[in-house]
């Protein structure tokens, strides 16, 4: 860890070379946008306008998109040791435990503005926590994974696919069970 920058501004540098917020918050913008007002669309009948919630979905989406960021770097830490021994983690910018707090603590922050936005939105965030769990554990079968880079990357772009669920029972307040064939086909294609 580096003693001559502060807490953040460590994790200045950390977002500036591994998450550029700017970037990474247009991403997510359209794309929780697109899904909120695809997931309306398909469950009302009228105009569809983005409101004062979406606006704490939004930064829940960011927090979780952040957090996925936080765990590939701890998982990869010791193999960027050696190949990319100038990331934040490697190069010891970032502490391991500093970082796992980090991540730990956007997921609080996730679950806290999923449940603000409602039992559907929270049992939806849950399914997305768990997944993203068990993709930050690689799924307990990392030493199969890793060499199949294929089957490595389709099981971990299925979070995807759990985002799309959260982000249309937290934008309809619909249980995912509710969720309109054609939306499910929104989902799928992420």
């Amino acid at each position: 860890m580096s003693p001559t920058i502060g807490w953040l501004g460590r994790w200045r540098v950390f977002a500036h070379e591994r998450f550029p917020l700017r970037e990474n918050a247009l991403v997510v913008l359209a794309n929780v946008g697109a899904h909120v007002l695809a997931a309306r669309a398909l469950t009302t009948h009228g105009y569809v306008t983005l409101g004062g919630r979406d606006t704490l979905l939004f930064v829940a989406a960011l927090a979780i998109f952040f957090r996925l960021r936080v765990f590939d770097e701890i998982k990869d830490c010791t193999t960027d040791r050696h190949a990319h021994p100038d990331r934040p983690l490697a190069r010891g910018l970032i502490s391991l435990t500093e970082a796992k707090v980090a991540a730990f603590s956007c997921l609080a922050f996730e679950g806290a503005c999923s449940a603000v936005l409602g039992q559907a939105a929270f049992a939806a965030w849950s399914l997305v926590a768990g997944y993203s769990l068990l993709m930050y554990r690689e799924f307990f079968i990392g030493w199969w994974l890793r060499p199949r880079l294929t089957t490595y990357a389709v099981m971990h772009t299925l979070v995807a696919c759990w985002i799309a669920t959260w982000t249309f029972c937290a934008a309809t307040g619909r249980a995912f069970a509710d969720m309109p064939a054609s939306y499910a086909q929104l989902v799928f294609a992420n």
